[in-house]
């Protein structure tokens, strides 16, 4: 927690002193500047850290900020586009306002509404049954090709845990600015990233049964073989915690586990193969990925 409020410090003075000196918005736009402010202030609440609401604090001026930003509360070319990362940028900035509104208060920071709704419901459109795109091609020359795969292999993945979307999203960022990104990969991510927004960035268990989502879980899992195959920890492990929002659990179906927990946490093979994947990928300093692609 202390290096957590040190480093939401760093990030406030710097955001206040882009304001008064009226730099704020101008770098990247007055839209990605006002979201990343947003989730300087949920991030600060959501640990406990005072948020003064009065004249000339950060929430104050964000929120004068926010009332001009226009495409804020709107879903822009979501509306029409089937690019999964103009769909995805979309679902996280209205998860971002909704997210404002429900702990700062509408008159701060007014949005439609079903402004997240709506744009969830964009999101998860993609992966309908009945909707056909050519990202499910690499999936099904992937389905040729993995017999071959010798069995001992080790099998893969983990729950990466990270609390809330303002990590989460800065993470995310660096990944899409990547020339490296397949579209599957890139449909992979919104997939991930709409179940994290069900489920409240790991804060909520979800009932695909009882809400949205049901869509975006089956594709998931229709794709593990092919995420499983390319040993990428940070993909694996966001599919393990989307389905650990499910409440699968990592244990062997003939594992005893105590009655409390059955009524929470069931078996599940893919959460099992990515978590072992994820622990055979750890590095020796406890971290995953390349070292030098980090630095």
């Amino acid at each position: 927690r202390f290096w957590a409020t040190k480093v939401a410090e760093g990030f406030e003075q710097n955001t206040l002193d882009q304001l008064r000196s009226g730099t704020f918005g101008e770098l990247f736009g007055l839209h990605y500047d006002v979201m990343e402010a947003l989730q300087l202030l949920t991030y600060k609440s959501s640990l406990g850290l005072p948020v003064p609401d009065n004249r000339g604090s950060l929430l104050a001026r964000v929120s004068e900020e926010f009332r001009r930003c226009h495409s804020c509360v709107q879903l822009g070319d979501a509306t029409k586009s089937s690019d999964p990362l103009v769909l995805l940028d979309a679902v996280l900035s209205a998860y971002i306002v909704d997210e404002a509104n429900f702990r700062f208060g509408s008159v701060l920071f007014p949005a439609p509404p079903n402004l997240l709704r709506t744009a969830f419901a964009l999101g998860s459109h993609i992966f309908k049954k009945d909707v056909e795109t050519s990202f499910l091609a690499p999936l099904e020359r992937h389905v040729r090709k993995v017999t071959r795969v010798k069995p001992g292999d080790p099998q893969a993945q983990i729950r990466h845990d990270v609390a809330g979307t303002f990590r989460r999203r800065l993470r995310l960022q660096s990944l899409l600015q990547s020339a490296e990104l397949s579209p599957f990969k890139k449909k992979a991510y919104l997939a991930t990233h709409l179940a994290f927004v069900l489920g409240g960035f790991d804060r909520y268990m979800v009932d695909p049964t009882s809400t949205m989502g049901e869509d975006v879980f089956l594709w998931l899992r229709q794709a593990w073989p092919h995420i499983q195959s390319m040993r990428d920890p940070e993909l694996t492990g966001e599919v393990v915690a989307a389905f650990r929002s499910l409440g699968c659990s990592p244990a062997n179906s003939d594992m005893h586990l105590p009655l409390g927990a059955l009524a929470v946490w069931q078996p599940d093979t893919l959460v099992r193969q990515g978590t072992l994947q994820l622990l055979h990928l750890q590095r020796p300093d406890g971290c995953w990925g390349d070292p030098v692609k980090q630095q």
